[in-house]
């Protein structure tokens, strides 16, 4: 976790002060763990960033850009993973993801190969956004 306590000390030194740099660093340091992380399956991911949002909340309560940023990272990772593994309709309140709800409908535990390429693809296209803005 040394790219959110990098993150973090970025923030509250103000080497990263601007709302959209805030949030597109964010978005950069998860697209990283996506791409380079250690995880086999949706549910690995999902806990990964999980960790990350509980760290950042922690440690800047006031500064909600990048804590929002990742929790609709980890709502696209669930969304992605319904996709790729046909279970649309099925999904979970953003709520439920973050909480990690007990009841969870969905089993993310299932490893599905596209699943990286997907989320990748997905999250170019979120940063182009965040960039154009």
């Amino acid at each position: 976790m040394a790219d959110v306590m990098q993150l973090i000390s970025d923030i509250k030194h103000k080497v990263i002060c601007n709302p959209h740099d805030v949030a597109v660093k964010t978005e950069e340091l998860l697209e990283a763990l996506i791409s380079n992380g250690n995880w086999t399956s949706a549910m690995q991911l999902m806990e990964l960033i999980r960790m990350r949002i509980k760290c950042i909340a922690q440690s800047l309560p006031m500064e909600g850009i990048a804590t929002n940023i990742t929790r609709h990272i980890l709502k696209i990772v669930c969304d992605e993973f319904e996709l790729v593994s046909e279970k649309k309709g099925e999904s979970n309140s953003l709520h439920q993801i973050v909480r990690a709800n007990s009841t969870d409908v969905v089993d993310y535990s299932e490893s599905l190969s596209s699943l990286k390429a997907a989320l990748l693809k997905h999250l170019s296209e979120y940063k182009s956004e965040l960039e154009s803005r």
